[in-house]
């Protein structure tokens, strides 16, 4: 069930509105109606609607006001309104919806129905990223073996701040501050490192994607990490960084 509000001063809509609703719309729970923006605002702030039935003319501010207390609000909104000259007007303020009075049956269930599916939509991918997050977590807390002269040492991907190429050999930057020389090429550690976490930037880099701090657009760009090294960005890697960090081009 979704909670929904109906802001109208026309009291007679909205009880026509509610039969509607509680006839057609069985995924939609009213739980309150009120005759104004102001009104609105403090019901919202207090019950958090996920759908708003939103009327556009109406006494001391209209319906588009709304967004002035709202500006990135968390609840959808379908306009309603006995004047369709508003409808441009509606779109540019991000309307689900928009439904002219009197509401029609078939409109008002097509109307209901993109909400539910575009709410869905956004749960699928809430969950999405959250499962992503903590595989993340927990893949950073595993570790790898590396050796290290006529010995392994275990080290959590966490604490690896970068890799880098030193001829047949890589270094490994920890967070602590320790350096470690590993007696292996980078493209052997390359192969050993998970790529949700790390990424080769270079051929003689490979970054921890959780310690980046900054990136300087330049050519391929330059990536600043937690212990404050400046790296170049090959312009072969940059679109694919831009990917892995959730930056646009």
């Amino acid at each position: 069930m979704h909670t929904t509000l109906i802001i109208d001063d026309e009291s007679y809509f909205s009880i026509a509105l509610k039969k509607q609703l509680e006839l057609h719309c069985p995924d939609i729970l009213i739980i309150g109606n009120v005759a104004s923006v102001a009104e609105g605002v403090s019901f919202i702030n207090e019950h958090k609607p996920s759908l708003i039935f939103l009327d556009i003319e109406m006494p001391m501010e209209d319906g588009f006001s709304l967004f002035k207390y709202f500006p990135n609000p968390d609840f959808d909104v379908i306009f309603t309104t006995a004047h369709n000259s508003y409808t441009i007007q509606a779109i540019r303020h991000s309307a689900l919806d928009y439904l002219l009075k009197p509401v029609n049956k078939e409109e008002l269930q097509n109307s209901v129905q993109r909400f539910v599916e575009k709410r869905q939509s956004q749960s699928t991918a809430k969950i999405a990223n959250l499962l992503h997050n903590l595989d993340i977590q927990v893949l950073s807390k595993q570790k790898i073996a590396v050796p290290v002269g006529h010995a392994f040492e275990f080290i959590e991907f966490s604490t690896i701040i970068r890799a880098e190429a030193d001829d047949a050999y890589t270094k490994l930057f920890l967070i602590n501050g320790k350096k470690i020389l590993v007696t292996k090429s980078l493209n052997l550690i390359d192969n050993l490192l998970p790529q949700e976490l790390f990424f080769r930037i270079h051929r003689s880099h490979i970054i921890n994607l959780l310690h980046v701090k900054t990136y300087i657009k330049k050519e391929g760009g330059t990536v600043i990490l937690a212990d404050d090294s400046a790296l170049p960005v090959a312009l072969s890697k940059k679109e694919e960084l831009f990917t892995k960090l959730n930056l646009k081009m």
